[in-house]
């Protein structure tokens, strides 16, 4: 997990998400984000919006490659994980995406995902 000094520049934010989501290879997530601050915010604000339409779940952040660039490029991926059935847990998600998701600007720069795991 995250600690509050770990998200340079943004204590109370860093704060906030280390109680919400749990960090795989916490250096890499942190080097994400120091890069994209902008992420933070809708981090915290799709934190919410995923348990409103997932609830229950357990959210994990990774930094992953993105293969199909031809560049070398990573995004964050929020990696949500339920103990719903694959068919609801997709047809949740969709319902996140179009409710949420979909209306947030960053989504056009790619620097973040959501999936389920």
């Amino acid at each position: 997990m995250a600690t509050a000094h770990s998200l340079h520049g943004h204590p109370s934010q860093g704060r906030a998400l280390a109680d919400e989501y749990s960090f795989r290879e916490e250096h890499a997530v942190q080097a994400f984000v120091d890069h994209h601050p902008e992420v933070v915010p809708v981090l915290l604000e799709a934190y919410d919006a995923i348990q409103r339409y997932i609830p229950h779940t357990s959210v994990y952040l990774e930094v992953v490659p993105d293969y199909d660039s031809l560049e070398e490029r990573w995004y964050l991926l929020a990696s949500i994980a339920t103990d719903l059935s694959p068919v609801d847990a997709i047809a949740r998600l969709e319902d996140f995406d179009r409710a949420w998701w979909l209306d947030q600007p960053i989504r056009e720069q790619g620097t973040l995902l959501f999936n389920l795991e």
